[in-house]
């Protein structure tokens, strides 16, 4: 979404920049937003605030890293609302179904071995 709101969205843009912007956000998402979310917020509101922080920080930090572009602060208020919405119902109903089936596959599996 961030391509298309700045106006950089091409095939080639979104395959070369994909692995940087991957990296970045596993990174971001592994060493600070993950243990920081997991000390100040309850098990059930998780999802909203590690969203909130991954969608925030991405949406200043895609366009630099995709195009170079510094989003100005009315471009960063109109691509927010769009990037929670969808980081929120990608991570809600694909990415964590996904990981809890695979979690689930692993651990059958494992316990088969003993």
């Amino acid at each position: 979404i961030n391509m298309w709101i700045y106006g950089a969205w091409s095939w080639e843009n979104v395959l070369m920049t994909f692995p940087i912007i991957y990296c970045t956000a596993f990174i971001l998402d592994f060493f600070f937003v993950g243990p920081f979310v997991t000390r100040v917020c309850a098990p059930r509101y998780m999802i909203f605030l590690r969203v909130g922080l991954m969608a925030g920080i991405l949406t200043f930090l895609a366009p630099i890293l995709e195009s170079g572009y510094v989003p100005t602060v009315m471009r960063y208020v109109t691509a927010l609302p769009r990037n929670y919405i969808i980081a929120l119902i990608t991570q809600a109903f694909i990415a964590m179904p996904f990981g809890m089936y695979v979690l689930g596959m692993y651990r059958v599996r494992m316990s088969n071995k003993r």
